[in-house]
């Protein structure tokens, strides 16, 4: 019996061990994934990407514009 309760306590120490490894490994990746986020937050805010974006849209409504008329145009003559 004190044999089992010493492989017990040891396989208790063990798991523990193993335990706040894994909660230190995955708080340090929590970490790191909070400060990238924060980073990418920062990056997009620029003015610069805030400009390209605001070109982008432009150029996306441009399309779509173009877009509806060859579509309206390809319809008429499919009729």
């Amino acid at each position: 019996m004190i044999e089992f309760n010493s492989n017990l306590q040891q396989e208790i120490l063990t798991i523990d061990k193993e335990l706040q490894t894994l909660v230190y490994e995955n708080y340090t990746k929590f970490i790191g994934a909070t400060d990238l986020t924060k980073q990418i937050n920062k990056s997009l805010s620029s003015p610069e990407i805030t400009n390209e974006l605001e070109d982008l849209k432009g150029h996306l409504k441009s399309i779509t514009e173009a877009h509806g008329s060859i579509d309206s145009t390809l319809k008429l003559k499919l009729k």
